[in-house]
């Protein structure tokens, strides 16, 4: 496992050492939020945007990044202060980054309020079904508050939501707090030819009101090195909205830790098949791994321990290879039944393959 990095104290080197060409947009700490939103909207193509003060907001209306809202369509966010907090309080999100644009962020905290009128509203969105991909690159940003109404349709309350010809790059950064999901990614319009697809790696992602991270196929993130901890949903959670039983449908979760969610360390649903490799996942309130509705994983090298269930809950019509994992402590406790120990409900598949390659260690039929 990777330690996880805090960029915040070389933002000041990163501004300092801009070449003297770049175009830089300095919003001074007494900006008014309808003067911060104008200044973004106008800068020009490829500048980057300075942040004076610790704070500024709430916003009454969402911050576009890319046309047809704003000039340019590579814009970067940095603080100058060690971190710059941007409220939201209006009915959409804080910000929203428009098919085809590029946008980078470092140091900045995107944070919801209440506000404003919406209780339906994600902190930050990015992407959408277009031809052009959408990159972002976030570095050592937050994002927290969002606030879920449980009658709103998805996505609702998450932290950040990549929808659509998504790729980029989401490291060093926070996901808390936040109603719905911490990071929702997918699903795509345009479906498998052009995946959401960014790589989240060395994130911490916690006590959100949903899953830590939640993904909808034919997405292909790659989950690494995260610390996925403490959410009322699942640590993970894969389902199969669109797309069938294609290999790495769903990305790879490698080297994470998935602990203490209130639901399972890692759902996966619905035709999802992810690769799922060397993660840690300990001590949440269901399952380990609760596998289901015809998905189809590969599941390797996995420590499953201390789990309130079982390690592996294999449902009837699902499938998928497990090789090589090691349950330990996982109490196999159904609802109203006894503990029955380390426990491996591999039963309940007719289909999966399990430790045809290597076998898995202490992991007990039921």
């Amino acid at each position: 496992m990777r330690m996880f990095f805090n960029g915040k104290t070389l933002l000041a080197l990163v501004i300092s050492i801009m070449p003297i060409g770049f175009s830089q947009t300095v919003i001074p700490p007494a900006a008014p939020p309808a003067a911060v939103i104008t200044a973004i909207s106008t800068a020009p193509e490829g500048a980057t945007i300075i942040f004076n003060a610790p704070t500024y907001g709430p916003f009454a209306a969402t911050i576009n990044i890319g046309p047809p809202d704003t000039i340019a369509t590579r814009l970067t966010f940095v603080s100058s202060v060690n971190s710059t907090t941007l409220i939201g309080g209006g009915p959409g999100p804080v910000l929203s980054v428009n098919p085809g644009a590029n946008f980078s962020c470092m140091g900045i905290d995107f944070q919801y309020n209440n506000g404003g009128p919406s209780r339906n509203t994600h902190v930050a969105v990015v992407g959408g079904a277009g031809l052009v991909p959408t990159n972002v690159s976030i570095d050592n940003c937050s994002f927290s508050g969002g606030i879920r109404n449980p009658l709103a349709a998805q996505p609702a309350g998450d932290g950040l939501v990549l929808t659509g010809d998504v790729t980029g790059t989401i490291v060093n950064s926070r996901f808390t707090n936040n109603g719905g999901n911490g990071i929702t990614v997918g699903p795509n319009a345009l479906l498998p030819a052009n995946p959401t697809r960014p790589n989240i790696m060395r994130n911490i992602i916690s006590n959100n009101g949903g899953a830590g991270v939640f993904i909808a196929t034919p997405a292909t993130p790659l989950l690494e090195d995260n610390k996925i901890d403490s959410n009322r949903g699942s640590g993970v959670f894969y389902t199969g909205i669109q797309g069938g039983r294609a290999p790495n449908n769903g990305g790879l979760a490698r080297n994470n830790i998935v602990d203490t969610n209130n639901v399972n360390g890692f759902t996966i649903t619905n035709s999802a098949s992810p690769i799922i490799d060397s993660n840690a996942v300990f001590n949440n309130g269901s399952d380990g791994f609760n596998v289901r509705n015809s998905a189809s994983p590969r599941v390797e090298n996995n420590e499953v321990r201390g789990n309130t269930r079982a390690a592996f809950e294999l449902g009837i019509a699902s499938a998928g290879t497990f090789d090589n994992n090691l349950c330990q402590g996982n109490l196999g406790t159904q609802i109203g039944g006894p503990a029955v120990g380390d426990s491996f409900f591999q039963q309940r598949s007719s289909t999966a393959i399990i430790g045809a390659t290597t076998a898995n260690t202490g992991c007990l039929p039921r």
